[in-house]
Formats: C-alpha cells, sequence, structure tokens
C-alpha cells in the first residue's frame, strides 16, 4: 500500500493539496462518470435543448468502435428507460439510466464481459453493421410524437446516422411511449425502420394499430406471461391487433410471451428485459434465428433528406407578427404550416405556405396581420409528400401596448426554463432577480434594454421545487411577481 510519509503528511501546505486534489478528483468523478461503474465508456450528453421538445435535455451515447475514422453512415437505436429511470439529463441524473441491476442496452453499453451490448451485428445479407447507441432521459412521459420526432431530427442533424435505419426500442413506460409515437401517425411509424417495445403496459388502440400496419413498420414485442403489473397477454394483443388489419402489414408483426422453450420468465416477471436484450436470446422469425439486435438490423427505410431550416424568425413590427425563415435544401417537401396559440399548449392552423418541393433552398415569409394580445406562441412545421411532418422549435412573441408594465411568466409554474416578458418604458439597465420566500437571492440576470417589449430567460433545472419571488428593477420602474417551480 502507497503512504506518505510522516513529514510530508505533517506538512500545513501538503495536507491543504492533497485535500484539494482529493476535492477536484471527486467532483471529477461525479461530474464525468457514475457510482456504477465509475469510468465510464459511455459519453454523457447532458443539459442541452433540443428544439421541439422540452422532456429531453440530456442522453447517453455510444459510439461504434470506428466511427472517428470512417466518413460512412451508421445505424441508429434510440432507447426509452422506464418509469424510475427519468431525470433532468443533467449529469448527475443521466446516472439514474445505469442504475438498474437488470441489463437494458445502456447498461450494456458499459459492461465488459458478457452480456455486453454488440459490437457488431451480421444483417440478413451478411453484412457486419455497428449502432450507433442513444439512451435517451425524459423529465416525464408527455407528448411523444413532437418529442421523438423531435430528438431524431436532432441526432440526424449532429452525427452521422443513416436517416433509413433509425431504430427504436424501450422497457415499460418506455415501452408505451414508442408504441405511442409509431401508432399516432403513418408517417411516424414510416420514419423508423423498425419498433421493440419490451414489457408493454398499455394497449394500441385500433387506429394506431393501422398506421402501424399501413407504413408496414416492423414490430416485434415481448412479455411475460404472468406480468400481473401490465398484463400478461399486452404484447401479444398487440401484434394480433396490427396482423388484423385491413390491409395486413406486408412484414407481420411479432411477439414473444414467455415463457417460451429455453427461456423462462425472469425472477421479477415484468422485468422481462433481462433476457431480452441479451444477445444469447434468439427467436426463429421468417425462418432466420435472430436476436433483437439481429432482427432490427435486418430492415430499412428509404428515406429522403430532411428539409433544411435556415434563418427561422418571428418578430413583432407595427403591430403585426412577421414569420420569417429560408430553407438551403429541399427533398419532397409538400408544404410548410404555422400554427398559432394563446398559452404554448392547444395550437391552432393559422396559415398553410406550399413549398417548392425538390430544390435548393428558398425564402419564406408569412404575416399575420391580426396578432393576438399579450403572449403568444408560433410553430412552424414542414410535412412531407409522403405525409411525414416535422415540427420546428417553437416562438414566442409579445404584443401589448407599452403602457402596460405587467410582467408575463412563460411558462408558470416552471420547470427547466424560465421566461419573463416585460415593458421597458426607455433605454436603461435593467436587474431582474429570483429569490425564495426568506429573500435569499437565487438567480440574477443584469441588462441594458431598449424601448419596448424585452424577453429575459432564465436557466431554472437547479433551483430546488417552490414557490419564488421574481423581481424586475429598472431606472425608472420596478415589478414583482410571485412563481412556482414544479
Amino acid at each position: 500500500m502507497f503512504r506518505l510519509k510522516s513529514s510530508v503528511s505533517s506538512s500545513p501546505m501538503c495536507l491543504f493539496l492533497l485535500s484539494l486534489f482529493t476535492i477536484c478528483s471527486l467532483n471529477a468523478i461525479a461530474q464525468d462518470n457514475c457510482p456504477w461503474p465509475g469510468v465510464m465508456k459511455q459519453k454523457k450528453v447532458a443539459s442541452i435543448t433540443i428544439p421541439g421538445t422540452d422532456l429531453i435535455h440530456g442522453y447517453l451515447e455510444k459510439l461504434p468502435d470506428d466511427y472517428n475514422s470512417t466518413t460512412k453512415n451508421y445505424p441508429i437505436l434510440i432507447f426509452f428507460h422506464g418509469i424510475n429511470e427519468g431525470g433532468h439529463g443533467d449529469v448527475s441524473d443521466l446516472c439514474k439510466l445505469l442504475s438498474e441491476w437488470w441489463w437494458t442496452p445502456s447498461t450494456l453499453g458499459e459492461r465488459a464481459s458478457d452480456p455486453v451490448f454488440p459490437t457488431s451485428v451480421v444483417d440478413q445479407n451478411g453484412q457486419t453493421q455497428k449502432f450507433i447507441l442513444i439512451s435517451a432521459q425524459l423529465e416525464y412521459f408527455g407528448d411523444a410524437n413532437s418529442s421523438i420526432n423531435a430528438l431524431i431530427t436532432y441526432l440526424l442533424n449532429r452525427y452521422r446516422a443513416d436517416p433509413s435505419r433509425v431504430y427504436l426500442t424501450g422497457i415499460s413506460a418506455g415501452a408505451n411511449f414508442i408504441n405511442a409515437y409509431a401508432s399516432a401517425s403513418v408517417a411516424n411509424a414510416k420514419r423508423i425502420a423498425a419498433l421493440l417495445p419490451v414489457a408493454p403496459c398499455s394497449g394500441l388502440t385500433s387506429q394506431g394499430a393501422l398506421n402501424i400496419a399501413k407504413a408496414n413498420l416492423p414490430f416485434w414485442s415481448t412479455q411475460c406471461i404472468d406480468d400481473v403489473q401490465c398484463g400478461g397477454n399486452t404484447a401479444k394483443n398487440q401484434a394480433n391487433l396490427i396482423n388484423s388489419q385491413n390491409p395486413a402489414p406486408t412484414v407481420p408483426a411479432y411477439n414473444t410471451t414467455f415463457p417460451v422453450p429455453n427461456y423462462p420468465c425472469t425472477q421479477n416477471v415484468h422485468e422481462i428485459w433481462g433476457t431480452v436484450f441479451q444477445q444469447s436470446f434468439r427467436q426463429t422469425i421468417n425462418g432466420r434465428s435472430v436476436n433483437v439486435f439481429e432482427w432490427m438490423m435486418q430492415y430499412s427505410r428509404a428515406a429522403a433528406l430532411p428539409v433544411k431550416l435556415e434563418n427561422y424568425t418571428v418578430q413583432l413590427k407595427e403591430d403585426k407578427v412577421y414569420v420569417d425563415w429560408a430553407t438551403s435544401a429541399e427533398n419532397n417537401n409538400a408544404k410548410f404550416t404555422i400554427e398559432r396559440s394563446a398559452d404554448g399548449q392547444k395550437f391552432t392552423e393559422v396559415a398553410s405556405i406550399p413549398a417548392v418541393g425538390n430544390n435548393g433552398g428558398k425564402v419564406y415569409q408569412w404575416i399575420d396581420n391580426r396578432p393576438l394580445p399579450n403572449l403568444s406562441y408560433y410553430r412552424l412545421s414542414q410535412t412531407d409528400l409522403d405525409g411525414r411532418k416535422e415540427i420546428f422549435q417553437v416562438k414566442k412573441v409579445m404584443n401589448r401596448s407599452l403602457q402596460d408594465r405587467s410582467i408575463i411568466i412563460a411558462p408558470n409554474p416552471f420547470t427547466t426554463e424560465l421566461t419573463a416578458f416585460i415593458n421597458v418604458p426607455q433605454t436603461q439597465q435593467v436587474t431582474v432577480s429570483v429569490a425564495d420566500l426568506s429573500g435569499r437571492i437565487m438567480k440574477t440576470v443584469y441588462g441594458k434594454y431598449a424601448q419596448g417589449a424585452a424577453e429575459i430567460t432564465f436557466n431554472t433545472r437547479d433551483l430546488p421545487r417552490g414557490m419564488y419571488i421574481l423581481k424586475v428593477k429598472g431606472d425608472t420602474f420596478t415589478q414583482t411577481q410571485k412563481i412556482v417551480k414544479q
């Protein structure tokens, strides 16, 4: 064992340096690694903003071992956790994705010995393929449609990912989440190459099953028959409902309801993913013995490049709202749609603008001659010729008289981000602060703002839940308002 000499250990300076080194080392481990496994193989992509969703702020990333030495595109597998692993997507909460003692893609990505996440997979043509693995963390299980579409768009823009080979899998509540996304529309189901829900708790609707069947989305659901938590026949019923549609899917939906030969239910019957994600678990599907990774890899989509959006702005000018955007490339683009909302939740379509279809890009503008009073929200989306829809970032606009000094908070209650809208009577220095009920200042923003409406945004992920006081103080005015962190 290494020991410090007594003359060194008795030195106050050495003790100070040793303590400082220990503190810094512990902080580094806390930030970059997790209690288990310690030194991580996967990368934490933490505290990010993904346009189009407020549910996902971080994920674990595992790249193929040759990713940085090639220029090719790779298949991408996106995994969604269960109900207990949700979090804010920061460096601390992402460790929850490794907290399961059972084997999911996020935990297999950290293991050094069998079972491990596969370094490569052989497809039906004998070709070796390698996954980009993304384990996303949800703050809560909200709107799957906009969140997964936004995440896929973000990942395709960030990585050399093959848009024709996007695969989704999830466990328990995560299985419900991916089912909700794929069954919401034919366009969603066509955007992914295969769907693997594990231990789902909720069934599909007839319309949802029809959407999956129309899209010919390869579907394999798994469950233990003794799963009393979510109903042991849920996986089987989902597959049967898809296959019973008219027209039936070209690729029949498949299910494995455990126990099956050589594979009993797990000790905790709901946690069947302890078997499903092991490479040794194999089933014969369409005449080929495959594990779940090989099954996914045999499917792909003919995916067009997405529209490349540039310079998307929404601005109030002379009592009108101008929505401006440009594209640098368009492929099979049918139209753009503009929606408007008074609360940021319920949107109504206010304009549909035909697209040029296929070209190198175009500049677009739409003017709202009768905007809503006070705070309103605008959402731009794009629809392909095949019906696939992509939703872009929501923009906020303030429309009110200069004499109105009231503060508008959006949202309130808030979670990870807080925006305050104020009217400044003349150009001046403004201080905006957030204090707890005892008066302790938690957040402060300083800035010089010109006459008119000003938008001030705080990152509030680190604020504890509770009630706070927001104070806006300028040279000529002071305003306060109660706010709530959920």
